[in-house]
């Protein structure tokens, strides 16, 4: 077993409920919408850069919790599938209405890094029946699939803030758009590595993206560009770069260079180079996905399964605004089931029931 160990995200936890058919795809995207008020996709995000945006936020003061938060630890992943907080039957399963009790559903994206539908009517009907739109992560044709925005990469606001999305654990309650302040103790849940303690007293807030039951409740897996791609392995479908190696499929870059160049005798400066090397290759004209990476490496050090203190807190308005659909904006809507959502432009119209 890879001695880098992250908790294993649960397949049947974080996709969708029958998510993926094997139906033929759509031809063509429509040039018109039959709705009253036209819906069209989102705008591209890949090259917008989240260094850039987070200027726009005002920062926010936290208080030390390293004595009165609750215990946990953080795991890191990005398989790029759809999230489930973007699917109204999870918050069915919980009787949660996301436009009264939330901020909605979170959306999604298109493997060409576009705001498409977080979910639409169900295959067949015309009507008050709807479903996530099909999760890459298990479908027939990932490509056509719906994928985690890039701009949901982790940012930092300064030396010690960072924002960021994240997975968490409950059986009990709904945990989508919930945000949550861990600080970081310096200490490894697991294998002791050197860099760890470089990101004791750290603090970051992230907001629920995703959400499981086969975890501990204070424990959130952090969405790290680079930190290993899953069992599906499809973000190589939105960023096809020949070039990369992807690492541990649970672990990523960080645990190919630990295994490099050791754990608790690595120099924290050549895990931290090894990341950025790796990062730049793999992301290169992806600045969301880039700059998430690199993150991993400047402000994260590379950190394993880190030990941390956590509260709940008011969102910030810059993960508000990552998380929520621009589209999905109500409770019902009557755009058409698509099979094929690669074939959408950005600012094309979403294809209605009348």
């Amino acid at each position: 077993m890879n001695k880098f160990f992250l908790a294993m995200l649960s397949a049947a936890a974080f996709t969708f409920y029958g998510c993926g058919d094997d139906s033929s795809s759509v031809e063509t995207p429509p040039e018109s919408s039959s709705s009253a008020e036209a819906i069209k996709t989102g705008p591209t995000i890949k090259d917008r850069g989240n260094l850039k945006s987070i200027k726009n936020y005002p920062v926010a003061q936290y208080k030390n919790i390293q004595e009165s938060g609750a215990e946990g630890f953080a795991a890191a992943y990005w398989d790029a599938c759809l999230p489930n907080c973007s699917d109204p039957e999870l918050f069915k399963k919980f009787g949660t209405d996301p436009y009264k009790d939330r901020y909605g559903a979170s959306k999604s994206c298109s493997v060409h890094s576009y705001e498409i539908p977080a979910f639409t009517l169900a295959k067949g009907s015309a009507s008050g029946t709807y479903s996530a739109v099909p999760n890459a992560c298990g479908y027939k044709t990932p490509s056509q699939g719906a994928f985690t925005c890039t701009d949901m990469a982790p940012v930092a606001v300064n030396d010690t803030l960072a924002y960021g999305f994240a997975a968490g654990y409950s059986e009990k309650e709904l945990l989508c758009g919930k945000c949550f302040h861990i600080q970081f103790t310096g200490e490894s849940e697991y294998t002791k590595t050197s860099t760890t303690p470089s990101i004791k007293g750290k603090h970051m807030i992230v907001m629920v993206l995703a959400q499981g039951s086969d975890g501990q409740s204070t424990q959130v897996d952090l969405m790290i560009p680079g930190s290993g791609n899953g069992a599906y392995d499809v973000l190589p479908q939105m960023v096809p770069n020949d070039n990369t190696k992807w690492g541990e499929p649970y672990g990523g870059f960080a645990a190919e260079c630990y295994n490099k160049f050791g754990y608790d005798n690595s120099k924290p400066q050549d895990i931290q180079e090894c990341i950025r090397e790796k990062c730049k290759v793999a992301f290169d004209g992806e600045d969301n996905l880039l700059e998430g990476c690199l993150w991993s490496a400047d402000w994260f050090y590379g950190a394993n399964m880190p030990k941390h203190r956590l509260e709940e807190v008011e969102c910030p308005q810059y993960l508000v605004d990552k998380y929520k659909s621009t589209i999905n904006t109500e409770a019902d809507n009557n755009f058409k089931y698509q099979n094929d959502w690669s074939i959408y432009n950005p600012g094309d119209f979403v294809e209605t029931v009348e």
